[in-house]
């Protein structure tokens, strides 16, 4: 989603065929009810300008009665209403309030049915990315993201707006042109094909628009972007002076907001003043073949005019309608490419299917000869087979960028092998068992999250049901029982946006707090103490090791202090796996390479105590 779709046919796949169908899909009902009070206060409109016919001449100006007047007087007298001036005013007055009326339910369904239809795109939308893959979700910018369910879906609700005022255009239009062919057929003729002519001719300028859509649509992604970026890195930003630098790309992105802005303005008022120019050449046309080639009567000339006067507005209103919904379409067409990327990853497509029943972990997880990499990309991981022992601590080591967060995600199913299998106690981890697998599996990530709320929200997003009991329970084994209870409110206390108003460390042990209330079969941590003092980390770690038995951890590593306690080391290199064995037994064995990396961090201390 990084950039708008190329420029695409209107009426192709997402254009606005496809937009119309999708409309009418969600709000069949609704719309259907919309467009008949549309057409029956069109209906009513138009047969009171008809009735203004007989009034007119009534009022003595025309000399003679037409046939149609002479016709709408009886219908006058069949309804019950006297064929007087003041009978026909009678029913326009009527006929005028049912019309209102009619028009006033229709404006209350089209908004309900724009709301619905735009909810039910963002919830859409919403819905695809929670189900969809961890593998085809990191390929996207979350700027990007934003800016879809938000920017972007207010844009598609502007091209229903836009859609409807064009059906309500036509469609008044259509019954204006019925009731003007009944007068002066061979008048509205002329109108019509004035009509049509108008439309074509300014085509072109409605592709341009098109193209100015879509340019609107990426510079404001752009300027989201920017934003986005700037507000997320703003303490790094500030510390390396580089304001000016965001500043720089802030206005450059507005400056192509603006000229791309300005490009719509330009085209959408060069088809007004075409529009109006033809329209009143139009006009002059129409008044010429009435008064010199049909010689109509003055009543019937003057209701033509009138319907003619109300024809002219709700063609430019079409084509203006047609053109901002031209502009704004291009978003529609990228929320149904983003559907389709996220539909076509296999989590997306089998999370309904992957519900099959997966005991608790009780032997182990196994890789067996695993690879793994993203397509067009150099393999990640290579031939990778060993073993997480059930009720063990298992420490993944390695240099950065060697792998140990790919393993990690590859264990919770966010990623799937690009070879070999994984398997939990000899089930293979595919799409039937990965549901309930993970429903089995806790993570703590380096890069902490919390919700904007209290301690006690953030702890029970991974047990709702959790009683205060619990909550200080695994807040004890976090070491952060003791933090919670200093805390202003306790449990209740807020922790600001992504916790701000609490440390690094103590974010971090918060987190892993919720994990353990998970009561998982599998806890991961990803660095997850890496933001805690020594202390406190040697805390955690003895904590964990208490755990040995009843839960499997699985921790990846850089402190001597997050491997020690472990019963396994899984060592791997460049995507290779280099060893693997008990703790103490590489730590102790000079050929292996954990040995090295121990002696290195021993080091290091001892560097740090002189």
């Amino acid at each position: 989603m990084a950039r708008i779709l190329p420029l695409r046919r209107v009426d192709g796949e997402d254009g606005v065929f496809a937009f119309a169908r999708a409309l009418a899909g969600q709000a069949r009902h609704k719309l259907a009810i919309a467009l008949t009070l549309l057409l029956l206060g069109g209906l009513m409109e138009g047969l009171s300008l008809l009735v203004f016919i007989p009034a007119l001449e009534l009022a003595g100006l025309s000399e003679t009665r037409s046939g149609l007047g002479a016709a709408l007087s009886r219908a006058l007298d069949a309804v019950g209403l006297p064929a007087t001036l003041s009978g026909a005013l009678l029913a326009c007055f009527l006929l005028i309030t049912l019309r209102s009326i009619f028009v006033s339910v229709k404006n209350v369904y089209l908004t309900r049915l724009v709301v619905e239809f735009t909810d039910h795109m963002r919830g859409s939308l919403y819905r695809s990315l929670a189900a969809a893959r961890w593998s085809g979700i990191a390929r996207l910018r979350t700027a990007d993201i934003n800016h879809m369910l938000t920017n972007d879906v207010q844009r598609i609700e502007g091209a229903t707006n836009a859609l409807l005022q064009l059906t309500n255009s036509l469609a008044m239009a259509a019954v204006y042109l019925a009731i003007s062919l009944l007068v002066a057929p061979l008048a509205t003729a002329v109108v019509m094909l004035s009509g049509l002519a108008m439309f074509a001719i300014l085509y072109p300028l409605r592709r341009r628009v098109v193209r100015s859509g879509m340019a609107v649509g990426e510079s404001r992604q752009e300027l989201f972007r920017t934003v986005s970026e700037f507000l997320g890195g703003l303490k790094v930003a500030k510390s390396f002076q580089a304001e000016a630098r965001y500043v720089g790309e802030f206005q450059g992105a507005l400056d192509r907001v603006k000229a791309a802005t300005f490009s719509v303005s330009r085209l959408q008022q060069a088809s007004a003043l075409l529009f109006q120019v033809m329209g009143a050449a139009a006009l002059c046309g129409f008044l010429y073949v009435g008064l010199e080639v049909l010689a109509l009567p003055a009543a019937e000339l003057l209701v033509l005019v009138i319907l003619f006067a109300r024809l002219s507005p709700l063609f430019g209103q079409a084509q203006s309608s047609l053109q901002g919904f031209l502009f704004m379409v291009p978003s529609f067409r990228a929320a149904r490419a983003l559907q389709r990327r996220l539909a076509a990853d296999p989590e997306a497509a089998t999370a309904s299917a992957g519900r099959a029943p997966l005991p608790a972990l009780s032997r182990a997880v196994r890789f067996d000869r695993v690879g793994f990499g993203y397509p067009g990309n150099e393999p990640i991981l290579k031939d990778l087979s060993f073993s997480i022992p059930a009720g063990q601590v298992t420490a993944l080591v390695g240099p950065s960028g060697s792998g140990k967060t790919t393993i990690a995600d590859l264990v919770m199913g966010f990623l799937s092998p690009s070879a070999g299998t994984i398997s939990i106690d000899g089930v293979p981890l595919g799409p039937e068992t990965l549901r309930a697998w993970r429903a089995q599996v806790a993570y703590v990530p380096q890069e902490t999250f919390l919700l904007c709320d209290t301690v006690r929200a953030n702890l029970k997003l991974a047990a709702p049901d959790a009683t205060d009991a619990e909550l200080w329970h695994v807040l004890s084994l976090a070491s952060a029982e003791l933090l919670v209870r200093r805390l202003p409110q306790q449990l209740d206390t807020l922790v600001g946006e992504r916790g701000t108003r609490l440390s690094g460390g103590e974010r971090q042990r918060i987190a892993l707090a919720r994990a353990l209330l998970r009561k998982p079969s599998l806890l991961i941590l990803d660095e997850a103490t890496s933001a805690l003092d020594g202390d406190s980390q040697a805390a955690i770690a003895a904590a964990i090791a208490g755990l040995r038995g009843s839960l499997t951890v699985v921790t990846i590593a850089h402190r001597l202090s997050m491997m020690a306690f472990a019963d396994t080391v899984v060592m791997v290199e460049d995507g290779k796996l280099v060893e693997t064995g008990p703790f103490q037994q590489l730590a102790r064995d000079p050929a292996s390479r954990l040995f090295r990396v121990v002696q290195v961090e021993q080091a290091g201390r001892l560097a740090v105590g002189a």
